[in-house]
């Protein structure tokens, strides 16, 4: 698989809005974790499991 670095990016500048809506969406909900959010948002776009650990609410 030969990937072109310049169409890589391209294609996550085209994604680009899509993913900083999801973002803010899932921001609505989970306060003060951006870090866990963009963790989230990693492993859901390469199809991985995501365990949350943490205090509810």
């Amino acid at each position: 698989m030969n990937l072109d670095v310049k169409q890589i990016s391209q294609e996550i500048e085209k994604e680009f809005p899509l993913i900083e809506r999801l973002r803010s969406e899932i921001g609505r909900v989970v306060f003060g974790q951006e870090t866990m959010i963009d963790s989230l948002i990693v492993a859901l776009l390469c199809n991985q499991h995501v365990l949350l650990e943490g205090v509810p609410g």
